[in-house]
């Protein structure tokens, strides 16, 4: 079987046609804001380092084939440091990121921290990371068990043992008065 060259040349022409008509895409690869904490569990009062990465203003690191490169990226700044808990903000530190475009900087967990669940953000002009803390009671342990907070309540042996000797006490009452005579 021979190829005509006229559909040879035509399928050429619209492969050549077809690759210079479609245009590349720009390509970006900004990564968005972190940041870590010295500690996941602390108590309140304690204090903590909140480290952040890739805080910078836009994102810069987009062109297409042709163009000028992009303006270097520029540090933010005014960065909000924030505890919440149960819906509760409060603003710990304002930082700016140097021109490696990281933070690092101590916090103290607010005094009217409660146990339980909390979370630390950043809030910088690319976005808001957040990190969970867990806050633990002052000098550790739970409620009731290993914890600074006083005894409530008797032993439990106590209490079964008082139980005991007065269902004994009935018992023997309840017999004594069934061989009693009644009086007339």
């Amino acid at each position: 079987m021979r190829v005509r060259p006229i559909r040879l040349g035509v399928f050429g022409s619209l492969m050549v046609v077809a690759s210079v008509a479609v245009p590349v895409p720009a390509g970006a690869s900004c990564v968005g804001p972190e940041i870590g904490l010295s500690a996941t569990e602390v108590v309140a009062g304690d204090t903590i380092t909140v480290s952040g990465s890739y805080f910078f203003v836009g994102c810069n690191d987009t062109s297409a084939p042709g163009e000028e490169s992009p303006l270097p990226n520029v540090p933010d700044a005014g960065i909000g440091i924030v505890f919440e808990q149960g819906g509760v903000a409060s603003t710990l530190a304002t930082v700016d990121a140097g021109a490696d475009f990281n933070f690092s900087t101590d916090v103290l967990v607010p005094l009217t921290a409660v146990p339980g669940d909390a979370v630390i953000s950043a809030r910088g002009a690319n976005g808001t990371p957040q990190q969970s803390l867990a806050i633990a009671l002052a000098g550790g342990g739970s409620p009731g068990r290993d914890s600074d907070l006083p005894r409530t309540g008797g032993s439990v042996a106590v209490s079964l043992a008082l139980a005991a000797c007065l269902l004994f006490l009935g018992l023997v009452a309840g017999i004594a008065a069934r061989r009693v005579p009644a009086r007339h």
